[in-house]
């Protein structure tokens, strides 16, 4: 895997909360000139300025050649393999499926802990990292995932057994189970 940060969804202020990924990886980037950040998603036209606002932090911090802005792609799984990190910094979330895809895929994920979604899915330190909501916790997060590959990989296994959960298989199977209660449930209706 590259030396990549990947966020997957649509660029949104009030809930993905990306502009808190720049600013953390602007704290660490100087340290880190191989690593690269890559957001994959589409812009709303609520969220041009925000956007704009990123870029211009961007450029302002010359940060221009380590982060980069792409549109929502078909195969997310090419993106994710090419990623050792995938960053997560949103504030309320129901069930994120791109932290599934991307835990899925063996990655080692960041999410905020106060995060709803986010914090039920990862386990802090065993499949995950969960940051405090602020620019300078995530940069640590992210930087204690950059210098330990023994840890990214631990933690993406671990991620990856844990979304064996949600396989087809498994929830339809579930699904079985709770038509069989309901069904034998009602006969006495």
């Amino acid at each position: 895997r590259e030396e990549r940060i990947i966020h997957l969804g649509r660029i949104d202020s009030d809930s993905k909360k990306q502009f808190t990924l720049v600013r953390a990886f602007g704290l660490i980037a100087a340290k880190y000139r191989d690593w690269s950040v890559h957001f994959y998603g589409p812009v709303d036209r609520n969220n041009k300025a925000y956007l704009e606002d990123m870029l211009s932090y961007i450029k302002s911090n010359n940060l221009d050649q380590q982060i980069f802005f792409h549109k929502s792609v078909d195969n997310v799984k090419a993106v994710l393999d090419q990623g050792s990190i995938f960053a997560f910094p949103s504030a309320n979330e129901g069930f994120p499926l791109a932290l599934t895809e991307a835990m899925s895929s063996g990655l080692a994920c960041i999410g905020m802990r106060a995060c709803p979604g986010v914090n039920s899915l990862i386990k802090d330190g065993v499949d995950g990292i969960l940051s405090e909501d602020d620019d300078e916790s995530f940069a640590k997060s992210l930087e204690r995932l950059m210098l330990d590959s023994v840890l990214r990989s631990k933690l993406g296994y671990n991620a990856h057994l844990k979304m064996q959960e949600y396989t087809a298989e498994k929830i339809w199977l579930k699904w079985e189970s709770i038509f069989s209660r309901v069904k034998t449930d009602t006969k006495g209706v």
